[in-house]
């Protein structure tokens, strides 16, 4: 996402959701401002006028968003403590230039939606809107990288300042976190975090993070976010996950499909109970409709002697033919095993043995297990064994 954003130039997709969001944050900052220019602390009544004023803005917006959208105006009202002495702005763009591992320089921007400064104490205020339905716990919060970004950028910005307390004002619920504490950063902190935004941005501009993939939040405004481009973007509505790149990956869709198999058997079993009971089940119509049926299977054998008694007859026909391309033994019989165990047998049989490698079989087994390409045909007038499975 970062190299298509930063590096092609790629646009994200304008979905509803993000188009909803936008609209939200823009209905945050005008009531802000509102209560700056009014001196007043809460002003429900007022969000009317505003919400007209941003639906003029986004008339694209569906009814459902619409609601959407005022439902959680009168949650930012009851949510956001607002200061006017302290009150900085919303949307506050802001800016730092930082030199990156290995050369080269890299520019940190940030939008805040609400920043207040407390000069007196050397202290910020900033506030996150989150329009989503996540509510994380109080510990999220300072764990919350964009935040931690915005706080490196008023500490790089605003000199007065010290000590920087983060929040999120979480728009669905009109609930400000964290609850219990505070999420702070200090100039310390700031250092650290610039240390690994040099390492990090670095080895992103110079290509070395192209094929890593950390899905969250802000995959829905990615560019990537198509089949066939993201590796992680799944098809069929969700139903055929993404390629393995590690172990703990594969491990787990194996588990999975130990367990689908031990699904289907029973599913397919009770299939089984049920047509037999009342006849067979048509999935779907006309001509592509799957019917779940008993079918009568049906297969030509030709039993060696009589094969071997044609050819011989007709030897005038077919001249020599080499029988251990036309003939196979089934190793399952029961015929077979008496004589292959046969203690006089054996060793004559070991000695014209051989190993042939038939075909690749993937699949799971428990230990004592054989995975065989092995048929039980006597023979098969194609001229070569059928091969099942």
């Amino acid at each position: 996402m970062a190299w298509a954003l930063s590096v092609e130039g790629r646009e994200g997709p304008q979905t509803p959701g993000a188009l909803r969001g936008s609209a939200v944050h823009s209905l945050f900052s005008r009531y802000a401002q509102h209560l700056y220019e009014t001196w007043l602390l809460s002003d429900p009544q007022g969000l009317s006028l505003l919400l007209e004023k941003v639906f003029e803005d986004y008339p694209s917006l569906g009814f459902e968003q619409r609601e959407d959208v005022t439902n959680q105006a009168g949650k930012i009202a009851a949510g956001l403590h607002f200061d006017p002495e302290h009150f900085y702005g919303t949307e506050e763009a802001l800016a730092m230039d930082l030199k990156l591992a290995g050369g080269g320089k890299a520019t940190v921007t940030g939008r805040l939606d609400y920043l207040e400064v407390h000069a007196h104490t050397g202290s910020a205020v900033i506030v996150d809107l989150k329009s989503n339905h996540y509510l994380p716990p109080d510990s999220r919060v300072k764990q919350d990288f964009q935040l931690a970004c915005y706080a490196l950028l008023v500490l790089e910005n605003l000199p007065q300042v010290d000590l920087v307390e983060g929040r999120l004002l979480l728009s669905r619920y009109g609930v400000s976190l964290p609850q219990k504490g505070e999420a702070l950063w200090s100039r310390r902190d700031a250092e650290r975090l610039k240390a690994h935004l040099r390492t990090r941005l670095g080895a992103h501009f110079a290509g070395e993070l192209r094929g890593e993939y950390r899905p969250g939040d802000h995959c829905g405004y990615c560019p990537r976010r198509r089949v066939g481009d993201c590796p992680l973007v799944r098809s069929y509505y969700g139903t055929t996950p993404p390629p393995l790149r590690t172990e703990r990956q594969a491990r787990k869709l194996a588990c999975q499909v130990i367990a689908l198999e031990g699904a289907r058997e029973t599913r397919l079993a009770l299939l089984k109970e049920y047509v037999r009971t009342r006849g067979p089940l048509a999935v779907g119509s006309g001509r592509y409709a799957e019917v779940f049926a008993f079918r009568e299977s049906e297969s030509e054998e030709i039993p060696a002697a009589d094969f071997i008694r044609i050819l011989k007859e007709n030897y005038a026909l077919v001249g020599e033919q080499d029988l251990s391309e036309l003939l196979t033994v089934s190793k399952t019989s029961r015929h077979f095993k008496h004589l292959r165990s046969h203690p006089d047998l054996k060793v004559f049989f070991d000695a014209v043995a051989q190993k042939r490698v038939g075909c690749s079989v993937f699949g799971h087994k428990l230990p004592g297990q054989e995975a065989s390409c092995q048929t039980g045909v006597a023979a098969h007038a194609g001229g070569r064994p059928k091969r099942e499975g």
